[in-house]
């Protein structure tokens, strides 16, 4: 049987595997196409702090690949600017460059409601894999009246930080969740956004991640890892506070400082307030429509 080929005006290619076989339809099949690279994530072999001879040289390979692949791109989408500051600008005008926001489903967050409670509730959620980080805040919590702390996720360190937080009173252990039907419950239970990462690796210290959106969809202040990204976002939009990645007793004095002085939170949920509709869904949405209208397709 015969089916209609399908000619499309323009490629929106996730990943490089998707990229390299959108470059070879425009080489080979059709050369009017226009191509669009997107990037979430900077791929571990490009950013990991594995210095063996094995890892550079795969690093140079997929870098010289990536670079002959982006001069057929019309549009990077990038979902942190700093992803373009330390390696897209060598090789990709900044004229071609668009920042989208991950931010979180529209459908979901508006669903938000705040839980009452009377504790002081810093939430971790997300992919547990930094246990020091999250083990840090659990003892850093610890003996603070009126503290308590969530976390929720699994990961490679789910079952390492689940056993750290057997008798810990303060400490509600979730674990695992089904994003699309507790998301949303989960951070209507929580008044902080715990989003420290282990700053060793790489992509920790230029990633934007989908936590930061989530806490401005829902108002809440997050604390973060010093000498990243995300710490100078953070900083910059006056939404939250910084510590070190290793520092137990900066933390603890951060909790304290925060349960003493109400007027903190107070100033911090203001300027969530006027840049939530800068980060919404719909913003994302028209920002990357008319990024494909300035593309000039030509209908076929």
């Amino acid at each position: 049987m015969g089916g209609t080929l399908i000619r499309p005006d323009v490629i929106h290619c996730g990943n490089l595997d998707m990229l390299y076989i959108a470059y070879n339809y425009k080489q080979f099949i059709d050369p009017t196409v226009k191509l669009v690279y997107e990037i979430a994530d900077l791929p571990k072999v490009i950013y990991n702090s594995n210095k063996t001879l094995k890892s550079l040289i795969l690093k140079a390979i997929f870098c010289s690949i990536e670079r002959v692949l982006c001069k057929q791109i019309l549009l990077l989408v990038i979902t942190s600017p700093y992803f373009w500051d330390d390696y897209y600008s060598a090789f990709v005008p900044k004229e071609k460059v668009l920042f989208l926001p991950n931010v979180p489903e529209l459908s979901l967050f508006s669903q938000y409601n705040k839980e009452p409670h009377d504790s002081f509730v810093i939430g971790f959620i997300g992919r547990i894999r930094y246990p020091k980080q999250i083990r840090m805040l659990i003892d850093a919590s610890n003996g603070i009246e009126g503290v308590k702390i969530l976390i929720a996720g699994s990961g490679p360190s789910y079952e390492e930080i689940r056993d750290y937080c057997i008798g810990k009173e303060h400490v509600l252990f979730f674990g695992p969740y089904d994003y699309h039907k507790d998301i949303v419950a989960l951070y209507s239970k929580i008044d902080c956004v715990y989003a420290v990462y282990d700053t060793t690796y790489d992509n920790v210290r230029i990633a934007l991640p989908n936590r930061l959106y989530e806490a401005i969809a829902c108002e809440l202040p997050i604390i973060v890892a010093d000498n990243t990204a995300l710490a100078r976002f953070v900083v910059e939009k006056g939404i939250g506070f910084i510590v070190s990645d290793r520092d137990t007793v900066g933390l603890r004095s951060l909790m304290l400082r925060l349960i003493s002085q109400p007027q903190l939170l107070y100033e911090v949920k203001v300027r969530l307030r006027e840049l939530k509709p800068l980060y919404s869904a719909e913003t994302g949405f028209n920002m990357l429509r008319e990024s494909y209208k300035r593309l000039s397709v030509p209908s076929r």
